[in-house]
């Protein structure tokens, strides 16, 4: 069975409730560190409801029929569970950068993000800002706007730097009570002026963060990968006035893709930084 065949039925299932709310719900659950382990279902499930229109009057999904969905194939069984391995890092880190220290979420990719991060800062702080200012300027500005987001989520969702996974291999996706849910959900979510006001704050337009944003309904599902994909690449999904942190854990690894990605518009630039 393909990849996107996974999913199909999924997004089938989900056309009839708000995508919002399910956004907030999938990117909430990635909060917590007893689903550290899902880093692959949860993402998986992000994808699929990218896919969907945003329509905050369609109903929410209940929480019986979300721990139905979480239970079953393909997020509680099957390939996309099999695939997972261990949590290898810290649920959440601590970076520093142009003078101020922000919580983040590692992820569990091969390598530590945010040791790859803190090379790629060195590298930009290495650079001749005289020959390459455009860059510096827009790599600074976007690292910056990504490490504050995040840094929000994890402080509304009352996560400090250095707490560890407690996730179970290939168990259930664990869906709290409601309460904490809804928590967890208010802590990905952010209206477009709670948005500005936080980046503002830190002397940034809200066009800052737009390389890692992605509108509802603008991919397909033949676009996912295992582990990869739209979604993950852009973490943040946008409607209307809001927007909703989906993949939380997926934020460091899409900043240093862009940040690359910067880098490759200028080859003599990309060159640079590798050397």
């Amino acid at each position: 069975m393909s990849d996107q065949s996974l999913l199909l039925s999924i997004a089938r299932s989900l056309l009839t409730f708000d995508a919002l709310d399910l956004a907030a719900t999938t990117g909430g659950l990635q909060l917590m560190p007893e689903n550290a382990c899902r880093y692959l279902v949860l993402p998986a499930l992000a994808h699929a409801i990218a896919t969907l229109p945003a329509d905050a009057d369609k109903p929410k999904l209940s929480a019986s029929n979300l721990r139905k969905l979480l239970r079953g194939e393909p997020f509680g069984k099957g390939l996309l569970v099999e695939a997972e391995d261990p949590f290898e890092f810290s649920f959440t880190e601590s970076i520093a950068f142009r003078g101020r220290a922000y919580t983040v979420f590692p992820g569990n990719g091969s390598e530590s993000s945010t040791f790859i991060l803190r090379h790629i800062f060195q590298a930009i702080d290495a650079i001749d800002e005289s020959q390459y200012g455009k860059f510096c300027e827009q790599a600074e500005s976007l690292a910056r706007a990504a490490l504050t987001l995040i840094d929000a989520v994890a402080e509304r969702a009352q996560l400090t730097y250095g707490v560890e996974p407690t996730s179970a291999l290939r168990g259930s996706v664990v869906v709290p009570n409601s309460s904490t849910l809804a928590s967890l959900k208010e802590a990905v979510t952010f209206s477009k002026s709670e948005i500005s006001t936080l980046l503002a704050d830190a002397d940034l337009d809200i066009s800052a963060i737009e390389r890692l944003v992605l509108s509802f309904g603008s991919i397909t599902l033949d676009t996912y990968r295992l582990g990869d994909g739209p979604a993950v690449a852009r973490p943040v999904l946008f409607s209307g006035d809001k927007y909703i942190v989906v993949n939380p854990h997926s934020v460091l690894s899409a900043l240093r893709h862009q940040i690359v990605c910067l880098a490759v518009s200028m080859k003599s630039l990309l060159s640079a930084i590798i050397r």
